[in-house]
């Protein structure tokens, strides 16, 4: 297992289409300490799988400058990629009166499941809603993902929190 700086260990199947896509991981420009990257790679015709298919993310990490997902598609095929339990954070510019006739833009985050499509060869970026990984009851918690186009042929993986 390797240790990324900012906690999180990769590990997963050790196959010649899943190493592909981990040294394609490694090679792709490096993500920020608020960054997890995750490539789909084709495991077959039908199969695929989105890679580190298991991630562990420190909660004593400071999560409150955000997490992103980086999801790339690097193959000929849309896929998605759905994470049971964790919301995106949608960004919203509101106009907020302080006074009257002073109105001040305001950012506000709707929150939504992540469910993202990634189609061929595009990369995706998701704001990740990090309140259920920064509390006390956190640790031990896991959240699986998976390509909700191709389940039945795609293998899934999970995300586990950890201190």
């Amino acid at each position: 297992m390797t240790t990324v700086a900012q906690g999180v260990r990769l590990g997963g199947l050790i196959t010649a289409a899943t190493m592909a896509v981990a040294l394609a991981w490694f090679a792709a420009d490096s993500a920020s300490a608020a960054e997890q990257r995750f490539i789909v790679g084709e495991l077959s015709k039908e199969g695929a799988i989105w890679h580190p298919n298991m991630v562990f993310l420190d909660s004593s990490v400071n999560l409150k400058e955000g997490l992103t997902f980086v999801l790339e598609n690097p193959t000929d095929r849309v896929h998605s990629f759905v994470v049971e339990g964790l919301y995106e954070e949608i960004p919203v510019k509101t106009k907020e009166t302080v006074e009257p006739g002073v109105e001040v833009e305001v950012m506000t985050y709707q929150l939504r499941p992540i469910r993202v499509i990634v189609p061929p060869t595009e990369t995706k970026r998701v704001r990740v809603n990090t309140a259920p990984l920064e509390k006390p009851y956190a640790m031990g918690q896991h959240f699986k993902f998976h390509c909700h186009l191709h389940e039945n042929v795609h293998l899934g993986g999970v995300i586990f929190v950890t201190r």
